[in-house]
């Protein structure tokens, strides 16, 4: 089921997900620049409170994410 329309009939249940797993969830689950990927989770972003948007970017920040396109370990 692709990401929205998950998020669409559970919220609940794709809120416990991590951002991870949102990725994954994602078109094919490779985020790469214009890819289907992006685009739906771009549109899931659009939809979730700014709270749990933090949540991803700190999480994001302080964990090495390699189905991301490009990532840098510091």
């Amino acid at each position: 089921m692709p990401l929205i329309a998950l998020f669409n009939s559970s919220p609940t249940a794709v809120d416990e997900l991590t951002i991870e797993q949102i990725v994954a969830t994602a078109g094919d689950g490779n985020l790469k620049d214009e890819s289907a990927c992006s685009h739906e989770l771009r549109g899931y972003l659009a939809q979730v409170p700014s709270p749990k948007l933090v949540t991803y970017v700190d999480h994001c920040l302080s964990t090495v994410f390699t189905k991301g396109g490009w990532y840098c370990k510091t």
